[in-house]
């Protein structure tokens, strides 16, 4: 028997492969893959920061924690909306619906992604049914009707309620916002960041809960320069770092 997390996790390695169909014209966006992306792909392993400067490392360290608080939860969400979108879906009684089946260890495991029109929003839920045949929640989300702005909530099959919520809208990848948010009740719960892009520019806005310890990160995706700004590191003063992660005086 598959443990709940091992079994999400099988679900998103067999979904790695799926591609996305284009949507009739008149069917709703499903909710964004981009919606689900916390990218800090400039901040290398630990083995890799070794030749650099201090304040790259702190930086790293912080994006580190919460790459471990909160995107080890959207590893899966884009990708099975990706895989259960491939496919042209129904409509019944004004309820849209897309289904897929993939396959685990040789197990089906099917997804079904609901959406419901209400006005100018729609609300959304994504089943996961796996191998014991038991239909599981992943997420539900509200979006626009272009599925580029909105809210969404994820759920992991051994807790209750949410394990972490968003607010996002990425009309624009190249000026995206978005904001998660750890529920209260859970570790680091009542913590958020903020993260947003501006051309080349990433801005990382991470406040830690119970602390209320708050970090600015913001660097240049294509040179990898930037700064941190943290109420326990250097005084809350800025501290930069150049192209090559060197320390260097801030401009």
């Amino acid at each position: 028997m598959l443990r709940p997390l091992t079994f999400l996790a099988a679900v998103g390695l067999a979904l790695t492969g799926c591609d996305a169909s284009d949507a009739e014209t008149d069917t709703p966006a499903p909710p964004a893959v981009a919606a689900f992306v916390l990218d800090t792909d400039a901040f290398p392993s630990d083995g890799a920061r070794v030749a650099s400067g201090a304040h790259f490392i702190n930086a790293a360290a912080r994006v580190g924690i919460v790459s471990t608080v909160v995107g080890l939860h959207l590893v899966l969400p884009g990708a099975a909306t990706e895989a259960v979108t491939a496919d042209s879906p129904t409509v019944t009684a004004g309820v849209w619906m897309w289904e897929a089946t993939t396959a685990v260890n040789g197990t089906p495991i099917d997804l079904a992604l609901e959406g419901t029109p209400e006005g100018s929003s729609i609300d959304w839920r994504l089943v996961v049914t796996g191998p014991e045949g038991d239909p599981f929640t992943y997420y539900t989300a509200t979006t626009g009707l272009d599925g580029e702005t909105g809210t969404w909530r994820l759920f992991a099959p051994d807790a209750d309620g949410p394990v972490l919520t968003a607010s996002f809208d990425v009309r624009d990848l190249d000026d995206r916002e978005l904001t998660f948010r750890v529920p209260a009740g859970r570790d680091h719960g009542g913590s958020s960041v903020r993260y947003a892009t501006d051309g080349d520019e990433r801005t990382f806005d991470w406040t830690d809960q119970p602390t209320g310890d708050r970090a600015l990160i913001v660097w240049d995706d294509a040179t990898r320069a930037g700064s941190i700004t943290a109420d326990t590191y250097y005084g809350g003063d800025r501290a930069c770092w150049d192209e090559d992660l060197d320390d260097v005086a801030c401009d």
